[in-house]
C-alpha cells in the first residue's frame, strides 16, 4: 500500500483518481480549494481553502505532509509548488 497526496481532488479526475486508489487499498490525503465530496471527505483526511498561491499555505502543507506521504499528484493549474518539490 502507498501513500498518495492528491492536490486538485474537488475535479473529476481528482475524484475518479481518489476512488481508483481507494479500491486499490492506498493511504488518501486529499487537497482543494473546497470540499464536495462529502464520501471521499468522511474517510480521509481531506485539507480544504488551500490557496496555492499563497506561500504560508504552502508552507503549512509541506509540513502536514511532507513525512506521511512520498506520492504527490498535483491536478491544480498553479505549477509554483510542484517545480519547488520535484528536484
Amino acid at each position: 500500500m502507498s501513500k498518495y497526496v492528491i492536490a486538485g481532488a474537488n475535479s473529476e479526475i481528482g475524484q475518479a483518481l481518489a476512488n481508483h486508489l481507494i479500491k486499490q487499498g492506498h493511504e488518501l490525503f486529499l487537497i482543494s480549494r473546497s470540499k464536495k465530496d462529502d464520501y471521499l471527505s468522511s474517510i480521509y483526511p481531506w485539507i480544504d481553502g488551500i490557496d496555492m498561491t499563497n506561500e504560508a499555505h504552502l508552507a503549512e502543507l509541506r509540513t502536514k505532509i511532507q513525512e506521511h506521504f512520498t506520492n504527490v499528484i498535483k491536478l491544480t493549474w498553479q505549477l509554483r509548488w510542484l517545480k519547488r518539490n520535484t528536484a
